[in-house]
């Protein structure tokens, strides 16, 4: 006997397989998206695991480092007091200006000239306070210039003991032309003739101050501008040495 066909059944069957086809699908969709989920958990896991090893070891090495800056600016701190401290010392023994500073200055020039260390410290051991000094006494002298034609300029002190001259340039007028009298914002140059005949020049610009040995006699000058014209001559003397 011969089956009969049925087509119902069949096409029941193919909605089966598709069915069961689709939800496979599905199921391995779901498994493939949970087991892809895990390996990114664990990924994510581990890598803020890493990430915090990290920070953890940036952390170390900040306070390291804080702990090493920290040591360095102690040590600067250190060195700079002790630099200042050598600075106060240096200074307290070798002055960068004022008398002491000059003096040593004049005694580098004096050696380098050949003057001798013994005839130095003999003459810095000879220095004493000035004694027996005079009262000082002013005058003054017309200073020389090209264009004065009047009398002699020239001043002497203590019956002839020290002749002083002067020379300088002429002032000049509104309109450019020289005068008699000196320009006193010019150097000048004086001349102390001693008696016996040994001159001294010294060449600056007004006020000026100098001093020198004649005998046993020690002369402070003090130079100055006066009046027009005129140049005023302070002075002393006292025992040397």
């Amino acid at each position: 006997m011969i089956d009969r066909y049925n087509p119902y059944s069949r096409y029941r069957q193919r909605s089966k397989q598709r069915f069961y086809s689709f939800i496979f699908l599905m199921l391995t969709l779901f498994f493939a998206v949970m087991v892809g989920y895990w390996f990114g958990g664990q990924g994510y896991s581990a890598q803020i695991k890493s990430q915090k090893r990290q920070i953890t070891d940036l952390e170390l090495d900040n306070e390291s480092l804080r702990t090493e800056l920290t040591g360095a600016l102690t040590v600067k701190q250190e060195a700079d007091m002790r630099y200042e401290s050598l600075q106060k010392e240096m200074e307290a023994l070798v002055p960068s200006k004022g008398p002491l500073r000059e003096l040593l200055d004049l005694l580098k020039v004096r050696l380098e000239e050949g003057a001798s260390p013994e005839r130095l410290s003999f003459v810095i051991r000879s220095a004493r306070p000035p004694r027996n000094c005079t009262d000082p006494d002013t005058k003054r002298f017309i200073v020389a210039t090209p264009t004065y034609k009047g009398p002699d300029s020239v001043i002497s002190l203590d019956d002839g003991i020290v002749v002083i001259t002067a020379k300088g340039e002429s002032a000049r007028n509104s309109g450019g032309q020289p005068e008699a009298w000196f320009d006193q914002g010019q150097p000048i140059t004086v001349s102390f003739k001693k008696f016996g005949g040994e001159v001294e020049t010294k060449t600056g610009v007004l006020p000026m101050t100098t001093s020198m040995v004649i005998n046993d006699r020690e002369y402070r000058f003090s130079l100055s501008a006066g009046a027009k014209s005129f140049m005023k001559v302070t002075y002393d003397s006292c025992d040397y040495p």
